[in-house]
């Protein structure tokens, strides 16, 4: 028997969709209401505001991120293997999902007011705790001497995360699939390059 989503499950699934699929400012909560099969009422006893969902869509997001960068990070003997599965990855979806538009959190911190205290909290406390499930395997580097001792970890995966982000980007506006296979490489060289990169 399929699992029967509840009314929330339905209006976070619907709404993490369309937020994804076609913007935040171009979904309207009348949208999301119809698509998830909801009345009016039960979604605002859930959501009181657009806000609250954009928070809560975040959350899921991240989520459903951590399980596979977790994973891959569980399955990566080294920097240099992560950075390989990691780029073959986005590569899959960017080539096999012609709904991939890059990272979706990243997405919607285009779309937000960047002086929204409450997201801006919530965003650095994703970052923070992706760059907790990386610090192990960043820290192997430093001891295999993959990364120069001196590098302060937390602002090289800052770095990683930038470069990963420029690359989905580039591959957006242009559809060339060389940026994405260049990927793993500018990884690679950030890790060499001198720590006050």
């Amino acid at each position: 028997m399929e699992h029967k989503l509840s009314v929330r499950e339905r209006i976070l699934k619907t709404a993490t969709h369309l937020f994804y699929a076609q913007g935040i400012k171009n979904t309207g909560i009348n949208q999301i209401i119809a698509e998830s099969n909801v009345a009016k009422a039960s979604f605002y006893q859930y959501f009181p505001s657009k806000h609250k969902l954009i928070k809560a869509c975040l959350n899921e997001y991240y989520r459903s991120l951590t399980v596979v960068l977790r994973r891959i990070v569980t399955n990566s003997d080294s920097l240099h293997e992560f950075f390989k599965k990691w780029s073959r990855l986005l590569k899959k979806n960017a080539t096999s999902n012609q709904e991939f538009m890059g990272c979706p959190i990243a997405n919607i911190g285009f779309q937000v007011d960047p002086k929204d205290k409450a997201l801006k909290t919530l965003f650095n406390k994703i970052i923070d705790g992706w760059f907790e499930i990386m610090k192990p395997l960043l820290e192997k580097a430093v001891n295999n001497k993959e990364i120069p001792r001196q590098k302060n970890l937390k602002d090289l995966f800052a770095q990683v995360f930038a470069i990963n982000e420029g690359v989905l980007l580039l591959w957006r506006l242009t559809g060339k699939e060389e940026y994405l296979e260049s990927l793993s490489s500018a990884l690679q060289k950030l890790m060499h390059a001198g720590p006050d990169l």
